[in-house]
């Protein structure tokens, strides 16, 4: 059901041991490969150095926080699906997030509906990327790749 994914590599960024590894294990089996990090500056890090499509980040972190983080992302790539799983649902971060073209905002617990929540909304994303509609009519973009 979640093919798509098998082919993506997530980072997932979070300051708190237990979560990043209760949530990474999980989610790690969705994935091609599941890097993580548990500071903003390791994640950027991460962004930078290795092949990311997908970003899971806790706003509140070390350093630099996971809004700051995204904005920092922002300037270099504007595409790339990011996730916020947080335990904040403070207006300030809810209002600051909505200009950084977020795919979803988790709060957490991160329950196994919210998972699978997060998980079809992504593979959707993926779907619709492959997608181009020509006079009305739906390909996949696969149908038009070079053949040698």
């Amino acid at each position: 059901m979640y093919e798509i994914l098998k082919e993506k590599n997530v980072l997932y960024i979070e300051d708190d041991e237990v979560v990043l590894e209760n949530i990474g294990t999980t989610l790690a089996n969705f994935f091609k490969t599941f890097y993580t990090a548990q500071s903003g500056e390791k994640g950027y890090e991460v962004f930078l150095e290795k092949e990311i499509d997908i970003i899971l980040v806790d706003i509140e972190l070390p350093h630099i926080n996971g809004i700051e983080l995204i904005k920092k992302i922002r300037l270099t790539n504007l595409t790339i699906p990011i996730i916020i799983i947080s335990a904040y649902t403070k207006t300030d971060y809810l209002l600051e997030s909505i200009e950084l073209n977020l795919n979803k905002y988790i709060v957490k617990p991160l329950t196994s509906k919210k998972l699978y929540e997060l998980l079809d909304n992504l593979n959707k994303t993926f779907l619709s990327q492959n997608k181009i509609t020509i006079l009305n009519k739906i390909y996949d973009k696969k149908e038009f790749t070079k053949k040698e």
